[in-house]
């Protein structure tokens, strides 16, 4: 009941109430910010430019007929997984800093980019469906029937 009615009388508060930031302990409120938003960039980095990378290692294997750059594309995609979980967790625990720790400058900025919200939604599940379907979906190569040599009966 107590926690309740705290959310209620936080979200009744007004932006020019709120404090400019708080304190975290000894390190204070940016270097836990700083190291988490830092991480997240790692990530979303990597996020971005394997799949770049595995299109370029795809026609690759196209030209050169070779599938093993076809299997080494797959094989980078499937680390996007796990990447791209990282980078949500990352991003999460940013979000979570950003609104306690600087919940004055996250209200300014959150409605300066209100607007974006929803398209940068549906782009991040955009590309999730577009990794699945790349990672689901082999294509099998056509290789040629080897013939069986024929036994001499005794």
């Amino acid at each position: 009941m107590l926690l309740a009615s705290g959310v209620a009388s936080a979200q009744e508060t007004d932006a020019g109430t709120l404090p400019d930031y708080r304190k975290l302990g000894a390190l204070g409120a940016r270097v836990p910010v700083w190291v988490v938003a830092q991480l997240h960039l790692y990530f979303a980095a990597f996020i971005l430019g394997v799949p770049m990378f595995s299109v370029l290692i795809e026609l690759i294997g196209i030209w050169t007929k070779d599938e093993r750059y076809d299997k080494l594309a797959k094989e980078f995609a499937k680390l996007l997984v796990t990447a791209t979980a990282i980078t949500a967790l990352f991003g999460a625990i940013f979000l979570l800093l950003l609104t306690s720790l600087y919940p004055r400058s996250f209200h300014y900025i959150s409605n300066i980019f209100a607007p974006a919200f929803l398209f940068y939604g549906l782009l991040f599940f955009g590309e999730t469906f577009a990794l699945y379907l790349y990672t689901r979906t082999q294509r099998t190569p056509v290789r040629p029937q080897r013939s069986m040599p024929a036994t001499e009966a005794p």
